[in-house]
């Protein structure tokens, strides 16, 4: 099968139950949640000296994990390279925060695809919006043009689900208000 990246993918149970509750123990109660977090990508050098780049912070065990090896089977792909894997835990915001996201982005300027993976059920929905990096001159959103941006799917976080989309797509993710967390699994990877 070829992936479109004009598409975007939801993905129901992508694993079963039982691997869902197994990786949900891994992150909650192992003391491992680096199991799920790494990154090949190079990031600007010119960071603050009190921030790391993320980069430098785990050390994972294996690169292809289950989740990317379901997506091959399911797809009929090769993952070529495996950019990034990150877990992203975000905690429960008061209800002023109800309409609000994080910044839209796009995760790394390599082409390449995302993957989202839902650890939990929670709101805080994943926004992925029409534009892509293509739609802006130096491929950021200048604040003054963040109203220009329009929706195209709202996905809300369901344990087993993923959304699979082309990486040059701006999303982001809205805080969760009534969970206590949102937990997500991200992954960026090129395709032979």
């Amino acid at each position: 099968m070829t992936l479109d990246k004009d598409q975007i993918y939801i993905i129901e149970n992508i694993i079963s139950k039982k691997e869902q509750q197994d990786l949900l123990n891994d992150l909650l109660y192992t003391g491992q949640p680096d199991v799920y977090g790494f990154t090949t990508a190079k990031y600007h050098e010119n960071y603050p000296p009190n921030i790391i780049p993320e980069y430098q912070w785990v050390n994972i065990k294996e690169t292809k994990n289950h989740l990317l090896r379901t997506i091959e089977a399911r797809f009929s792909i090769e993952i070529d390279k495996v950019i990034r894997v990150k877990t992203n835990w975000a905690f429960r915001k008061d209800i002023s925060h109800e309409n609000s996201m994080y910044a839209p982005h796009v995760d790394t300027r390599e082409k390449c695809w995302n993957l989202i993976y839902y650890v939990i059920d929670s709101d805080g929905d994943t926004i992925l919006f029409d534009q892509t990096l293509m739609d802006f001159a130096d491929g950021a959103i200048p604040p003054k043009d963040l109203d220009k941006l329009s929706i195209k799917i709202s996905v809300p976080p369901q344990q087993g689900n993923a959304v699979l989309f082309w990486g040059d797509r701006f999303h982001a993710g809205k805080p969760p208000i009534k969970n206590d967390f949102r937990i997500i699994i991200n992954h960026n990877f090129t395709i032979k």
